[in-house]
């Protein structure tokens, strides 16, 4: 038996574990801690890691075309392609303008200046976080937190601005157990958080000049 060569590619440096992202965002864990490059994921293993971004397959030859600054082709036997998922926000008038994103470390920066602002916000702000996969429920529970946290008045049990979870589905967390379901549910409420469902984001404006 002839142990498999198996070759790893991706366009980015560095694997994201998205449930601890929000820390990330907020330095309650490190960088390595959220995104370990693949090399240091791979470092005692076999697997050969690639950063390189895939243009194109031929399934006659058994082959990918890839492209890091130049075109090239890789030869398999056996081909996996696990793209994961990206927000699409081209449907949906003013959404690359006017919105954040979270699902990259790039975000998470972006994220975190947009929440800088915020603390600074008069108190009235609003926030909308659309999607309400496992994602979008822990961030608008850790901006719901956060809110109270930079209240001016520490002795309210108000928040500094309001958050709204809206989702397309007819309920949160599509893919959870009900039990897991009804507890986040609970948990929103507790914290203060509107959710809407069967709800779709049509286009997106600018708030007093700042992003959604």
């Amino acid at each position: 038996f002839q142990k498999p060569i198996i070759t790893l590619l991706d366009s980015k440096e560095r694997f994201v574990f998205l449930p601890l992202l929000y820390e990330l965002c907020i330095d309650d864990a490190s960088l390595e801690e959220v995104a370990p490059t693949y090399k240091s994921l791979l470092k005692g293993t076999d697997i050969e890691f690639i950063q390189t971004s895939l243009v194109g397959v031929d399934v006659a030859q058994n082959e990918i075309y890839v492209n890091n600054g130049e075109e090239s082709q890789v030869a398999y036997d056996g081909l996996l392609l696990a793209t994961g998922v990206k927000a699409g926000t081209s449907g949906t008038p003013g959404a690359d303008e006017h919105t954040v994103s979270f699902g990259s470390v790039e975000d998470c920066y972006a994220l975190r200046k947009q929440l800088t602002l915020l603390d600074e916000a008069p108190t009235d702000s609003r926030v909308v976080v659309c999607g309400g996969g496992y994602t979008g429920v822990e961030l608008a529970l850790n901006l719901a937190s956060r809110s109270k946290s930079t209240q001016p008045n520490k002795s309210s049990s108000s928040s500094r601005y309001s958050i709204t979870l809206c989702h397309r589905g007819s309920t949160i967390l599509p893919n959870a157990s009900d039990f897991n379901r009804n507890s986040a549910l609970k948990r929103l409420t507790e914290a203060g958080v509107t959710v809407m469902t069967d709800t779709s984001v049509t286009s997106v404006t600018a708030g007093d000049g700042q992003k959604a």
